[in-house]
């Protein structure tokens, strides 16, 4: 049997979710900077609340609890990513029909910088992540102290959006390369975590096998939280290679 249910104590419990509300608020609000109390954005924000709540559900009656083959927390976080990416076409769709002068500048100003400050809400899970270690039900190695280095996106970010605020093709690769490098500081640090939880595939072997990720609400970071991240780095990398191409097409 690979069920595991793992009781997390509630002042992390809160946290996790008051970490969840504050990640929803915050990229409603970067967002409504951008194209201002659009009828779209709120549509946007709501599925992605019905979605998190339908998560939350499953998670509630231990669904995410079982880690046989196939593990049901990357089926979840699978399904976040197109569900993300669902709601991201919509949204553009939905942003193309807004015409003015002052949202296209918003448009050009938001994408590279403001996108890239928004990364800092990544702070949240490092911080969940020390929560569940130090309650003693999740392995150091998931952690900066281990094999954990994702901390390095939330910690350079407010630089990189500094920096691209004055656009050069130089300033944009750079930023490029941030994004390719974070996205695969993410995707070793997402490895090492699945290959650390109780499955038959698992490899690493620690004291504390990495099970509470699939007892509710710590479920919010493989399917929501690391969905969410992988997204925004997929939209700064498509905008950066677009811009990039945008300006040799002017030379």
């Amino acid at each position: 049997m690979y069920q595991f249910a793992v009781q997390i104590p509630a002042f992390t419990q809160a946290f996790i979710l008051a970490s969840v509300v504050a990640i929803v608020a915050l990229l409603h609000l970067s967002l409504r900077r951008l194209v201002g109390a659009q009828p779209f954005l709120w549509k946007a924000t709501g599925m992605l609340c019905l979605y998190l709540l339908f998560i939350a559900g499953l998670s509630v009656i231990g669904f995410f609890e079982d880690f046989s083959l196939p593990p049901r927390i990357i089926a979840g976080a699978f399904l976040t990513i197109v569900v993300l990416i669902l709601i991201s076409i919509y949204f553009r769709q939905s942003m193309h029909r807004i015409t003015t002068e002052r949202h296209e500048t918003g448009i050009k100003n938001f994408t590279l910088s403001g996108l890239t400050m928004v990364q800092v809400w990544r702070i949240l899970p490092e911080t969940i992540i020390l929560l569940l270690i130090q309650n003693g039900i999740m392995p150091e190695v998931m952690t900066f102290t281990g094999r954990n280095f994702d901390i390095f996106a939330p910690l350079t970010a407010p630089l990189m959006a500094m920096m691209i605020r004055r656009e050069s093709p130089a300033r944009i690769r750079i930023l490029l390369a941030w994004n390719v490098i974070c996205s695969l500081i993410l995707i070793a640090t997402v490895a090492h975590g699945v290959l650390a939880t109780p499955t038959p595939l698992r490899m690493i072997f620690s004291e504390i096998p990495n099970a509470a990720i699939g007892s509710f609400p710590a479920t919010m970071l493989p399917v929501f939280m690391v969905p969410l991240a992988f997204v925004i780095h997929g939209w700064s990398i498509r905008i950066c290679l677009n811009r990039l191409t945008s300006i040799k097409e002017h030379l």
